[in-house]
């Protein structure tokens, strides 16, 4: 998981998102709220204006999605295909339509492990866990004080470190009884990041990837001559007018577009943050220092 990009959504579509919210605030107690919440979230594209505007809503939140292909923000594997509340509207019937409480994930994240689940911590101060799922059915929850990890307004590498060679997540705090070892065990145990088939060996894989993509770009760098040059990249018949120079130039954006739209971009971040822990990433990044600053 990486934090997502700020995005900014147009006034029109925020100005519909905030009178559906009023609808629910406007009512007398929370119950209400709750149900009033579920039918209208259910209701939301009932009408074409209405389908109008939860649409750029999604196009929105794919701006902030992973790569070109719309990855999962919690999963990274996955294509994404459904807003996600990252608090539960059926705890927090004051963020059903509040357009930071959306993120872009995939149904499995969504629908099959984050679900409703949701914890919080009792109070500011304390690292004690009240489990909302379980104790606040139809009570209000005290704060909004969560565990869970917030990838629209955190960056969960300050809690969240990546194995390279296991390709499993661990907390970054060595200290159970933390908040921040208890914030990090549980987004970790609540997406099922360690356990779910397939993830741990996709993240192998893509470190695998990112690592030929950079062996890649500095054999880009090194070439002396055309025909090396196409050896590794073949440009259009346009850029083969082009100079030695600008056609390196043109196929090194291209791998750089490459590396930062694949699937599982925590891996590369972790990559950079490894770099000199590493001894096969040392010696990659130190031939091209500047793909230590690609995001």
């Amino acid at each position: 998981m990486i934090k997502t990009n700020p995005t900014t959504i147009r006034k029109g579509i925020l100005n519909h998102l905030q009178k559906l919210q009023k609808d629910i605030d406007a009512l007398p107690d929370y119950k209400t709220k709750v149900k009033q919440a579920k039918v209208l979230w259910q209701n939301k594209k009932k009408t074409n204006a209405q389908k109008a505007a939860f649409n750029r809503v999604e196009k929105e939140l794919q701006k902030i999605a992973i790569g070109t292909n719309n990855y999962c923000n919690y999963c990274e594997a996955n294509i994404g295909t459904t807003i996600e509340h990252i608090y539960p509207r059926g705890l927090y019937p004051n963020k059903t339509f509040v357009w930071e409480n959306y993120l872009w994930t995939c149904k499995q994240c969504n629908g099959k492990h984050k679900v409703s689940q949701f914890k919080i911590f009792k109070t500011p101060d304390s690292a004690k866990v009240i489990n909302l799922v379980k104790d606040y059915q139809f009570i209000p929850p005290p704060n909004e004080d969560a565990v869970f990890i917030n990838p629209r307004t955190e960056n969960p590498l300050d809690y969240l470190q990546l194995d390279l060679h296991s390709g499993l997540f661990y907390p970054k705090a060595t200290n159970k009884q933390t908040r921040a070892y208890k914030r990090a065990a549980y987004t970790i145990e609540t997406l099922q990041l360690n356990t779910r088939d397939g993830l741990v060996k996709n993240r192998l894989q893509a470190y695998q990837n990112y690592q030929t993509l950079l062996q890649q770009y500095i054999d880009i760098q090194s070439c002396s001559s055309l025909e090396q040059l196409y050896q590794l990249f073949t440009p259009s018949k346009y850029f083969q007018t082009f100079s030695l120079e600008a056609q390196k130039s043109c196929a090194s954006l291209n791998l750089q577009q490459q590396l930062i739209n694949q699937a599982h971009p925590t891996v590369w971040r972790e990559m950079q943050r490894q770099a000199t822990t590493i001894t096969v990433l040392d010696n990659l990044f130190q031939q091209v220092p500047e793909t230590l600053e690609w995001l």
